[in-house]
């Protein structure tokens, strides 16, 4: 009887972005992986290869078929070659919005940005949802560790008065509570 090999694993997309210390943004395209699972590391090249001293390195996968897998590097070494850098799963945060009266808010869009990567609309690096009808929302994928930024002034979409709220370090679900103004 023969057997039939495996198939061969899909690349998946990986989306990257690369933050020089003064804050300008590198976009990372399609960066292919085998296979992007927990634990597969990914070679991002190093030396000359990368003209600048990054602040930040940024990869996000979006999957179709399982969770989100992410990573955030702070000041990562590039100068002495390749660097290997492991996608997680990202938490999934869990909340309720309610106004200063403390009654939930429903229909209000929110947006979350990774606070190291400035602006909010910064490639890869935001999550968007809108509040049901109990004031609840949900949002996946988020790197563990990472501090997220919302705006609680939903009257002022361009307002700069950002709140800020630590992501756990652990893979899971965090619930949080957010008040608008």
């Amino acid at each position: 009887m023969l057997l039939e090999p495996p198939p061969e694993v899909l690349p998946e997309e990986v989306e990257g972005l690369l933050v020089t210390r003064s804050l300008q943004h590198v976009p990372l395209y399609s960066v292919s992986l085998r296979a992007v699972d927990p634990g597969q590391p990914l070679e991002f090249p190093g030396g000359a290869s990368v003209p600048c001293d990054p602040e930040w390195l940024f990869f996000r996968s979006v999957r179709r078929d399982g969770p989100d897998l992410c990573a955030l590097l702070h000041r990562p070494r590039l100068d002495a070659g390749p660097l290997r850098v492991t996608l997680q799963e990202g938490c999934r945060i869990e909340g309720i919005l309610v106004d200063g009266s403390g009654s939930p808010v429903a229909g209000a869009s929110l947006t979350f940005a990774l606070d190291a990567l400035l602006p909010p609309e910064a490639f890869g690096s935001h999550w968007s949802a809108t509040t049901d009808a109990e004031g609840r929302f949900r949002i996946e994928g988020v790197p563990r560790g990472a501090v997220l930024r919302w705006n609680p002034n939903l009257e002022d979409v361009f307002s700069t008065d950002f709140e800020r709220i630590p992501v756990a370090a652990v893979p899971g679900v965090q619930e949080i509570r957010l008040v608008a103004r």
